[in-house]
């Protein structure tokens, strides 16, 4: 008996182990219901941590700035910020919803992504900002006003450019997950 079969993995007559999806989709008619329930589910999730995640850097900062007899000075733009930062986990999150519909194998998803998120987009933004202030991550930087934090050769899109960019790229991808997941076998 091996591992897959004492967790009680789904497996085919021939008795290959299918994903954990296929079983919703056999039971689900409309795929895009399962699809939609996971990204609210992600955004759900994504709200609780980037609200925590929020409230934990504010707690850090002010513990910080405390102790180097700093003074604690609030303004619209921090609070900006940190709502910015609360928006962009949640769609982040349904954004790897989407990723993740679209790659059907979860390791590639997953250094896919993380190649894209940790040296191309870093290299467009860093080095070529008229370019990579368009990626996902530019926009997303521009959203969360990083500035010089991003990229010291020029600069990134507007506040609100940024979000409106990020928002687009999401719902792109959504849709195109939606349409492909529609139409795409289940094994």
């Amino acid at each position: 008996m091996g591992r897959d079969d004492r967790v009680g993995r789904a497996r085919l007559h021939d008795g290959t182990p299918v994903g954990t999806i296929t079983a919703t989709y056999v039971t689900t008619p409309d795929r895009r219901h399962a699809l939609v329930a996971k990204a609210a589910a992600t955004a759900a999730v994504g709200l609780l941590f980037g609200v925590v995640r929020t409230a934990l850097a504010v707690a850090v900062s002010a513990v910080v700035i405390t102790a180097h007899h700093g003074t604690l000075v609030w303004s619209a733009g921090a609070v900006d910020v940190m709502m910015a930062t609360v928006v962009t986990t949640v769609v982040a999150g349904i954004l790897g919803v989407a990723v993740g519909a679209l790659i059907r194998n979860q390791v590639v998803a997953v250094v896919a992504t993380l190649v894209w998120l940790l040296a191309v987009e870093q290299l467009f933004v860093a080095l070529l900002p008229a370019i990579g202030k368009w990626t996902p991550g530019g926009a997303a930087a521009g959203f969360l006003q990083l500035g010089r934090q991003a990229t010291t050769h020029g600069s990134l899109l507007p506040t609100w450019a940024g979000g409106l960019v990020f928002l687009g790229y999401t719902a792109a991808l959504t849709g195109l997950s939606t349409v492909a997941v529609a139409r795409r076998d289940v094994v």
